[in-house]
C-alpha cells in the first residue's frame, strides 16, 4: 500500500469516528432549575458559530426565571424544570450581548417541553436570533 492510500484510509477512518460520535446523540444536559411538580421543561442551547458563551435572560409572565451564560459546546443543553399553572403564558428572552429577543405566548394545559435556541449564522448574512418552540410531547435530540 502506498503512502497516499494509507493517508486516505487514515483520514476516512478519523472522519467516520468523529461523525459517528456526533450522530450518536451523546448530549450533555446541565440542570439549571428544578422546581417541585415541574410540568414545563425548557431546554436552552447556544448554537452560535461565533459566540462561545452568550448571556441569556428569561422571564415568563414577568417572573425572572434565569440569567445564565450558555456555552456553545456541541450537544450541550441547559435544562430548566418549571411548574407553570394551566393557561396562557408569555416568555420574554433576550441575549444581553446583542439584544436578540423572543417575546411569544404559549399555552400550558398539562406537561410540556420547550426549546430556546440562540443561533448565529456561519456568515454575516443574517443577525443572531433566539428561537422558541413548545411541544406537548418530550423532545428527542439527535
Amino acid at each position: 500500500m502506498n503512502n497516499n492510500n494509507f493517508l486516505t484510509i487514515l483520514f476516512t477512518l478519523a472522519l467516520s469516528i468523529s461523525l459517528s460520535a456526533c450522530a450518536s446523540g451523546q448530549h450533555q444536559f446541565i440542570n439549571g432549575i428544578r422546581e417541585p411538580n415541574a410540568n414545563f421543561i425548557l431546554y436552552v442551547a447556544n448554537q452560535s458559530h461565533t459566540d462561545s458563551k452568550v448571556n441569556i435572560s428569561v422571564k415568563i409572565d414577568g417572573r425572572h426565571i434565569f440569567q445564565d451564560k450558555i456555552s456553545n459546546r456541541h450537544h450541550t443543553w441547559s435544562i430548566y424544570e418549571l411548574h407553570l399553572l394551566p393557561g396562557e403564558h408569555i416568555i420574554h428572552a433576550v441575549s444581553l450581548k446583542d439584544n436578540s429577543t423572543v417575546h411569544q405566548s404559549f399555552t400550558v394545559s398539562d406537561h410540556h417541553w420547550a426549546v430556546l435556541i440562540y443561533s448565529s449564522p456561519p456568515n454575516d448574512s443574517k443577525q443572531n436570533e433566539l428561537f422558541f418552540e413548545v411541544s406537548n410531547k418530550p423532545i428527542g435530540f439527535l
